[in-house]
């Protein structure tokens, strides 16, 4: 696969939130990107009237938190 393929589909998936990117310094100044993907899981059930498609992200602590604060405080 290129390179140019390659970049392609990490910036699709990074657009989309299933790839989280993270930049590592090495002591002589150079730096490299290592991923990790989000994707905690996909659900695809085949109904009469098509497809329902449920896509489960990995959250990570802060978000969480974020979250379930959210919905505490609307009830």
């Amino acid at each position: 696969m290129s390179v140019s393929t390659v970049s392609r589909r990490v910036n699709t998936l990074l657009e989309h939130d299933l790839l989280v990117e993270r930049t590592h310094i090495d002591p002589d100044g150079h730096h490299y990107s290592e991923y990790e993907a989000q994707l905690e899981g996909v659900d695809v059930k085949l109904l009469e009237t098509g497809f329902d498609v449920r896509v489960e992200i990995r959250e990570d602590a802060a978000d969480r938190f974020t979250r379930i604060w959210d919905e505490m405080r609307k009830r």
